[in-house]
C-alpha cells in the first residue's frame, strides 16, 4: 500500500497489461516486444486518479492530522468525491436542458422545413396544371391548324 497525495488516501498501486496494445503492436513485428518493455519499464498507477505521485503508507492518524478525514471518520476525498458528483449531475442536467432546447429548435426548423415543403409542394402542382393547360392548349392548336389545313 502507498499513500495517495492526489487522492488523500492508501491505495495499491497496479499496472494493467492492455491484451488489445499487445495484438495491435504485434502486427507490426517489433511492435509486440516494445510493448512488452514499455510495460515492465511503465510505472504503477493509483487505481483512483491513474496518477504516480505516492509516498509511503500512512496511518489513519496521519490522514487525519494532514485534513484527510473528517470529524465522523469519512474521508474528505469521498465527501469532495460526492461534491464532484453532485457538480457533475448538475452539469448533466444543463447540458440536458439546452439538448432539449435545441431539440426543441430543431423541431421547430422542422416545422417551418414541412411548412416550406408544403408550400413548394401546391406551387410545383400548381405549375404543373398550368403546363398541361398550356399543352392542351398547343394540342388544340396543332389539330385546328390541321383541319384548317386540310379544308
Amino acid at each position: 500500500m502507498k499513500y495517495c497525495k492526489n487522492c488523500t488516501q492508501n491505495v495499491q498501486p497496479t499496472k494493467k497489461f492492455s491484451f488489445m496494445w499487445f495484438i495491435i503492436n504485434c502486427l507490426w513485428i517489433v511492435g509486440g516486444g516494445v510493448y512488452i518493455i514499455y510495460f515492465i519499464m511503465k510505472k504503477k498507477t493509483c487505481p483512483m486518479c491513474g496518477d504516480t505521485n505516492f509516498e509511503h503508507k500512512h496511518s489513519k492518524e496521519q490522514i487525519a492530522e494532514e485534513g484527510g478525514m473528517i470529524a465522523n471518520g469519512i474521508p474528505v476525498v469521498k465527501q469532495t468525491l460526492l461534491e464532484r458528483q453532485k457538480a457533475h449531475g448538475e452539469v448533466l442536467k444543463q447540458k440536458n436542458i439546452r439538448a432539449k432546447a435545441g431539440l426543441k429548435r430543431q423541431a421547430e426548423d422542422l416545422a417551418k422545413t414541412k411548412e416550406e415543403l408544403e408550400v413548394q409542394k401546391e406551387v410545383v402542382r400548381n405549375n404543373m396544371a398550368i403546363q398541361r393547360e398550356k399543352n392542351a392548349e398547343r394540342k388544340r392548336r396543332k389539330e385546328q391548324a390541321k383541319l384548317n389545313k386540310n379544308m
